[in-house]
């Protein structure tokens, strides 16, 4: 059997287009993308963090009051970048979930994990107001120590807690985690927390996902495994991973 391989891959594709499965894959590359933006700031002020404690910087800083400006503004862009993209990750997950899953089981149990995981937390009161600060009052108050010992320099960065425990719109639980330290607070600490918390809920939240949509996803892998065997120009494994009986096989063969 002569079998037209580019119009057997482009209907399979067509296909596949429609299956449950394909739409769900589109959400979770959504939600996915919008985890990606997040991650990818926490990487920034990760990186710029490290790179702010090295010694030469830690020496310059020292020496210029300008260059330390510098170093401090920037890290203070990274962290707003951060905070903004925290919320957005909250508000595009959830308005997704919402019109999605509305009236179902798997909403109710992402509304409940949410609960579990974030309501009541001081560490995610404590960046929510952070990032309420630095949008609707000012640019983030930090502190840098410098360390310049005989065999040690470098420099650590720091909230200043004072400007944030001060705010009359602070929440109990901002101010609950603003009080275990003693002084300021290092400021990746509560960064990386918040960042690790994000991370495991939305592995929670695509298990999920797969599970819930167990079937949609299975039918769909069909089609790709058999466009596989097409690009291959297996064409007997094709027509019986996707159940098509002979008379549909003779559609997609060369006329002579």
């Amino acid at each position: 059997m002569d079998i037209d391989k580019q119009k057997l891959i482009n209907w399979l594709g067509d296909e596949l287009s429609k299956t449950k499965g394909a739409e769900v894959s589109n959400r979770l590359d959504w939600l996915d993308y919008c985890l990606f933006i997040f991650e990818e700031n926490h990487k920034s002020i990760e990186s710029y963090s490290a790179y702010t404690e090295q010694q030469e910087v830690a020496i310059q800083m020292f020496k210029s009051k300008n260059y330390a400006s510098t170093v401090q503004g920037t890290f203070v862009r990274h962290l707003h970048n951060f905070l903004v993209s925290s919320e957005s990750l909250v508000e595009h997950t959830r308005g997704s979930m919402r019109k999605w899953y509305s009236g179902t089981e798997l909403l109710k149990k992402y509304e409940a994990k949410v609960r579990d995981t974030f309501v009541g937390d001081p560490l995610v009161s404590f960046v929510e107001d952070l990032r309420n600060y630095c949008v609707h009052k000012s640019p983030i108050g930090i502190i840098t120590h410098h360390r310049l010992g005989k065999n040690d320099v470098s420099n650590s960065t720091y909230i200043h807690k004072s400007s944030i425990l001060g705010w009359s719109r602070l929440s109990a639980g901002g101010k609950q985690y603003l009080e275990r330290h003693q002084s300021d607070v290092p400021i990746m600490e509560p960064i990386t927390e918040y960042k690790e918390k994000v991370v495991n809920f939305r592995r929670w939240l695509r298990r999920e996902f797969e599970d819930y949509h167990a079937k949609d996803i299975y039918e769909a892998k069909w089609y790709v495994q058999a466009i596989g065997f097409a690009e291959k120009e297996d064409f007997e494994s094709v027509f019986r991973a996707c159940g098509l009986d002979a008379s549909l096989a003779n559609a997609f063969t060369r006329k002579k």
